[in-house]
């Protein structure tokens, strides 16, 4: 048995176990339970219906309104695979319902089987733009960054001037990047940008390059003009915030870790920034605040963590 296959059993014994404790009228211990089971499979559609109707049960019907929506969202989405899936055995070789069935597979967090049928739709056609773009992408966050690297070239070379490539070259300079060829990073994204003025990403992975070589005036810039094409890319909010902290511009750095928090509230490393704004500000119980939410939030870098805690125990001493 694979260590999947584990996961999913001890989610299933989870929410049976959450479902008795229901009918025990023992509320801590089913919540307990079933949250248990959404961690292990945090996109179960009947875990989340039973969490939803657990909560109305037990008074807490705000929350509970808030997993039943989310199980109809599910639910929806699994009705759709399976005509999909009907649809495909008729039609095996149907480029678009691959293309949906890995759309819809990639949302749900099961990116095995989002490759599958992005390859499926390269086995028919080798060089549609759309499948070399989102595989692509998804080889980069597994890791695979050699094949990742192989389809954003292959596209790249098929269709040189066609925007869509863009962000085949926005993938391709973040590989360069992380292989440290910094110099082949910055021409793919100077290239994705070329095609397109509006791929933030391209704008964000810009400004950290442009940063990291010490350039800040130039990677405030780029920060700027991602923001300004995707109000809602969180990094670059945070990297803007970095800058402004680099140059002691204390307004701004809470401005933009603020924002960044609007957008994301567990994005940590912006409770963190926001706490040493908050001590350099003087500001000592928000920044208290801070680290505690940093602290207490996912698990992250290990030595960041270490040097809130020290600062933590640092300003609680001084209290």
């Amino acid at each position: 048995m694979c260590s999947s296959d584990l996961d999913s059993t001890d989610a299933e014994t989870a929410r049976v176990l959450g479902q008795l404790s229901v009918r025990m009228n023992r509320p801590q211990q089913a919540l307990a339970f079933f949250q248990r089971a959404l961690d292990t499979r945090p996109l179960h559609v009947e875990t989340h219906y039973n969490m939803a109707t657990a909560l109305a049960q037990f008074g807490r019907r705000q929350e509970a309104q808030i997993y039943m929506q989310r199980f109809e969202e599910l639910a929806q989405r699994s009705a759709e695979i399976a005509q999909l899936r009907r649809s495909l055995d008729e039609a095996p070789d149907d480029v678009s319902l691959h293309l949906a069935l890995a759309h819809h597979y990639a949302a749900l967090e099961q990116p095995h089987r989002a490759r599958d049928h992005y390859r499926a739709v390269l086995l028919v056609d080798s060089l549609h733009v759309e499948a070399l773009v989102r595989l692509s992408s998804l080889l980069l966050r597994q890791g695979e960054l050699n094949e990742s690297l192989a389809l954003c070239q292959r596209g790249i070379v098929a269709h040189e001037s066609d925007p869509r490539t863009s962000a085949l070259h926005v993938t391709a300079g973040y590989i360069h990047y992380v292989e440290k060829r910094y110099g082949k990073a910055e021409s793919a994204f100077s290239r994705s940008l070329a095609l397109d003025p509006q791929q933030a990403q391209a704008w964000n992975n810009l400004g950290n390059l442009q940063q990291q070589r010490g350039d800040l005036t130039a990677a405030q810039r780029s920060f700027v003009r991602a923001i300004a094409a995707d109000s809602l890319l969180v990094d670059a909010h945070f990297n803007l915030a970095i800058i402004h902290q680099r140059q002691a511009a204390w307004p701004l750095a809470y401005r933009f870790f603020r924002s960044a928090l609007e957008i994301d509230p567990q994005y940590a490393q912006a409770h963190y920034g926001l706490a040493t704004v908050y001590e350099a500000m003087d500001s000592t119980a928000a920044a208290l605040r801070s680290y505690r939410t940093f602290i207490d939030g996912p698990e992250g870098d290990p030595s960041w963590r270490r040097r809130a805690q020290q600062r933590l125990t640092q300003l609680e001493s001084q209290l």
